[in-house]
């Protein structure tokens, strides 16, 4: 087979010393420029395979061949491959750079038959394919990949057209048989996975229950099914390793296929099976409540397994973010984002669980007493975070045993505080900035004692739980380790669990049922007198209820409690950052999405929350609708944001059959009216730091203010809305967050009616994001999925 087109002449006697070492060694030199094209191409890092020795094999032939064959091409063909190589470089890529423009040189040079231009040909060939197995080019998956066989097929061909009809022949018999082994190994592949599919499938399956069964807190089964699931899929992968599957390991696309399947059903079976044997160690049924008192022994013997178990499902979650990968064929990629959707919630649920084993002893009073607050809200008087707090019960926690110490009403604190210290709160000045008006800073700098009606007016727990335990210091003496924030909805969900309670002198009876609807509005249909006693009555007898029952294990408490913490009906804050930590885990902490990327430089994500705070002093938002519109279109290349919202406010109100404590207000409006203070929680800046407001009758001039907080921009406004009318409220925003791709952090407000909520985004023309329906929990939405914010 001929190395070169233009063999040297006979020598003559005035030969120079470089047309003999052309003449006796230009094979040679040749040879050796081909061979270490193959050997530099090896070290490039490309992964046609995924597999070291593969890969390794493929590029050095790879890169061999294209120096090879471009050997006898034309100097224009090496001239357009090294231009069109040089427009695909990065700039910061300055080696890759230079070589491409030296090629570029090189290959103009050609045109004056240098010396040696067979081997700077074939020099220039072995340069430029080095240089595109290490181009980072990727405006679409395979961009580079395209481009460079895009690239070396121009030289292969041009350079093959200078060569002899038989050397012709014998690369397209060689390209022939390359591809015909390439057809036969995927073939064994094909026949070795359909072999494999129905044990693989059947371990699948028996994988995902049994991680659901894990999240419900099924153990003994769980265990079983783990078991079966290991078993199929250890068999999966060993009809998948026969040796008629071998040879894919050297054919791109098959073999990436191959590897990840091969992958997924190895580490699967190993999770499986690690899961089913930390289990057998795990015993929910002895973590119960029983009169008020826990077996902090069974929650301590529990830490082990449950820490050895989250390792496992977090090694299981990593394994499947390991294997994904767009080479993957569409199945195989839809098992695995199944999969990886499953793994995300039992990781979740799982670190939850170890958190709670590990530091649930210290939080219940093992190393000392613990002391919480539980405060009841009614959001019918809205708050940022829930409602207007009416009632409290302090308990206190030792050894596992639960006791109530301490019950009251608002107004106790509102007494306490008055005659406590009047130092400013211990708190950051963006809160004091935000809400010093409304009672947290008065003009001696201490907060107004009535600022306990106000406390819940920030969406943030962890914010909200800082400033109640100093009041809560100020007005009592004592210190808090924790405090619960409940409403009606919250109270409901307690009831589910403890069954129902009489009120007693009172002729009434709550239960899950009605004890929502009861205690947000129907309450109002009592005289003042005998709605406060029923207040505390209903307080204290869900308490009482909670520490008078068994309660299921922890599993199954949170499938019953679970809908009610994440949707902000049961909220929790804790002094202590590891026990915080346990909150969050459970998601039961209430926080504002932080929106801040890892570097903290620039916003990660878009984010999202509209917040009401009752501005009339009345009950009248039992009767609020709200329709939230979020439009946004969004440069996935800059990160710039443009969007509009739209918050329609509907007051469905009556303007009689309620007393004025129900539908009246303190500004003298019409029976019937709202006052709302309407704030939108965003990171883009408003276009002119302006709202648009229309309704259906003229409306005034909203007040308007702007704070920050917690990483958001915080655009406020009054809304009057006479009964039965509506105001719809736009506000146009614009900002930048990470580049790639779009996702929003939706943070709702519990309230009774649920918000409607539509959002749509468009990038580059396409609508990525288009959902219309209700959120209660808060969430991260991106254009494939809505997941649960952690």
């Amino acid at each position: 087979m001929d190395l070169v087109d233009d063999p040297p002449s006979p020598s003559t006697p005035s030969d120079s010393w470089l047309a003999r070492i052309q003449r006796e060694h230009s094979g040679w030199l040749t040879a050796a420029i081909v061979v270490l094209a193959g050997l530099v191409a090896m070290l490039s890092g490309a992964e046609p395979t995924g597999s070291r020795l593969p890969d390794a094999l493929i590029c050095f032939s790879f890169g061999a061949v294209v120096a090879w064959a471009a050997t006898t091409g034309p100097w224009w063909a090496l001239l357009a491959a090294s231009a069109a190589t040089a427009l695909l470089t990065a700039p910061d890529a300055i080696v890759l750079v230079i070589a491409a423009w030296g090629c570029i040189g090189a290959s103009a040079w050609l045109t004056r038959r240098p010396p040696f231009a067979t081997h700077i040909r074939t020099g220039v060939a072995a340069v430029l394919v080095n240089v595109l197995l290490r181009i980072e080019w990727h405006p679409f998956f395979l961009a580079s990949a395209l481009a460079t066989a895009t690239i070396t097929t121009w030289l292969i061909i041009v350079g093959l057209s200078g060569r002899s009809k038989r050397t012709r022949k014998w690369v397209l018999r060689a390209a022939i048989a390359v591809g015909a082994l390439a057809a036969l190994s995927t073939g064994g592949l094909v026949y070795a996975a359909m072999q494999a599919r129905s044990p693989g499938n059947d371990g699948y399956s028996r994988l995902l229950n049994g991680l659901e069964l894990v999240e419900r807190g099924d153990v003994p089964e769980a265990a079983d099914v783990l078991r079966a699931a290991a078993a199929d899929l250890r068999a999966a992968s060993e009809q998948l390793d026969k040796p008629w599957s071998q040879a894919a390991r050297f054919v791109p696309i098959a073999a990436q296929n191959r590897r990840g399947l091969d992958a997924l059903l190895i580490r699967g079976a190993q999770a499986a099976d690690a899961a089913a044997k930390t289990l057998d160690n795990v015993d929910l049924e002895a973590l119960t409540i029983v009169n008020g008192k826990v077996d902090l022994d069974a929650l301590a013997r529990l830490a082990e397994p449950l820490a050895a178990l989250n390792a496992t499902v977090v090694d299981l979650q990593t394994a499947i973010i390991d294997i994904r990968s767009p080479w993957l064929a569409a199945p195989i990629q839809r098992r695995l984002d199944d999969a990886a959707v499953k793994a995300d919630k039992v990781v979740v649920q799982s670190a939850a669980s170890a958190a709670t084993a590990r530091y649930g002893p210290a939080m219940l009073g093992a190393d000392g007493t613990r002391r919480y607050l539980f405060a009841f809200t009614n959001p019918a008087e809205s708050r940022g975070l829930s409602g207007l707090m009416g009632n409290w019960t302090e308990i206190t926690i030792t050894n596992g045993l639960i006791e109530v110490s301490q019950n009251g009403r608002t107004n106790d604190l509102i007494t306490g505080l008055r005659a406590s210290s009047r130092e400013p709160l211990d708190m950051p000045a963006e809160f004091l900035d935000r809400y010093g008006p409304y009672g947290a800073v008065e003009a001696d700098g201490g907060p107004r004692d009535k600022f306990w009606s106000n406390v819940t007016m920030s969406p943030d727990m962890p914010t909200v739980g800082t400033a109640m335990a100093e009041l809560y210091l100020r007005s009592t003496g004592r210190t808090l380790d924790g405090i619960f924030i409940v409403d009606p909805a919250g109270i409901a969900s307690l009831l589910s669990v403890t069954g129902p309670i009489e009120l007693p002198g009172l002729d009434t009876t709550l239960s899950a049922d009605n004890a929502k609807d009861f205690l947000t509005l129907g309450q109002y249909d009592l005289a003042e007198n005998d709605r406060e006693t029923l207040l505390a009555a209903a307080t204290e007898e869900t308490i009482k209820a909670v520490l008078s029952t068994t309660l299921p294990p922890p599993q199954k408490l949170a499938g019953l409690l679970g809908a009610a913490a994440v949707e902000g009906h049961i909220s929790g804050w804790a002094s202590r950052p590891e026990e915080e930590d346990v909150f969050r885990l459970v998601g039961m902490e209430a926080a504002l999405p932080v929106l801040r990327s890892p570097t903290g430089t620039e916003l990660g994500t878009d984010g999202l929350a509209v917040v009401t705070n009752n501005g009339s002093g009345n009950k009248i938002d039992s009767f609020l609708q709200r329709d939230i519109s979020y439009i946004a279109k969004y440069d996935p290349s800059t990160g710039i944001v443009d969007a509009e919202l739209h918050v329609v406010l509907t007051n469905n109100a009556p303007a009689t059959g309620y007393d004025d404590y129900v539908t009246g207000n303190l500004y003298g409006l019409p029976q019937g009216s709202s006052n709302s203070m309407l704030s939108i929680y965003t990171p883009l800046v408003a276009v002119g730091r302006t709202f648009e407001v229309a309704g259906s009758t003229a409306s005034p001039t909203p007040v308007y203010g702007y704070n920050t907080e917690l990483g958001y921009n915080v655009y406020t406004a009054f809304i009057v809305l006479p009964p039965g009318e509506s105001r719809t409220v736009t506000l146009r925003l614009t900002g930048r967050i990470d580049v790639g791709g779009y996702a929003l952090a939706y943070r709702p407000q519990p309230l009774p009616i649920d918000d409607h909520l539509r959002i749509e985004i468009t990038s580059g023309g396409d609508r990525v994001v288009n959902f219309d329906g209700t959120l209660k929990r808060r969430s991260l939405i991106t254009g494939t999925h809505i997941t649960a914010w952690r």
